[in-house]
């Protein structure tokens, strides 16, 4: 199962997929949350709220797909991540802006429930200024994937 970032939803929502060009893609979505493949959490969903555009309306009309985040599993992991990002040699700003975004939230919620987040972020080693997803996710044993390696898996006819 797969737990979608933000990114995935808005990079496709405003490049290659938008609703009036694709709407295929956005059925297809649906139909892979209902079958239990994709679910979002709550502070994604927040990150869409801000939008108020097509996007964060979808993401109102479809608030089921987005689980909490405060489930015990979850809470240790959040716990875990934050000790781990404060001993790396991120900057303070870079650990202080992923603690207070849903990147921290989503590859806590991936590890704690054994799920691959599915990002358009690549791991890059020597990054310092930002924590990225990948980064976090190697270090805690986290599958991660691309929309089109994820779509390739779930076959996926656009």
């Amino acid at each position: 199962m797969y737990v979608v970032d933000t990114n995935i939803l808005v990079e496709a929502q405003r490049r290659y997929y938008g609703f009036s060009i694709v709407p295929s893609f956005w059925i297809f979505l649906e139909d892979q949350f209902v079958r239990g493949n994709l679910v979002s959490i709550r502070p994604v969903l927040a990150e869409l709220r801000e939008g108020e555009d097509e996007l964060s309306a979808w993401a109102n009309e479809h608030k089921q797909f987005f689980s909490p985040v405060d489930d015990a599993k979850t809470l240790i992991k959040l716990m875990e991540i934050a000790d781990w990002a404060n001993q790396q040699n991120f900057t303070q700003a870079a650990i202080s802006e992923f603690l207070d975004e849903a990147d921290y939230y989503l590859v806590a919620y991936a590890a704690a429930h054994q799920l691959t987040v599915l990002t358009h972020e690549h791991y890059s080693p020597d990054v310092r200024k930002r924590v990225l997803i990948p980064n976090v996710c190697r270090a805690f044993g986290v599958d991660y994937r691309d929309t089109f390696e994820m779509m390739h898996q779930l076959g996926a006819r656009i």
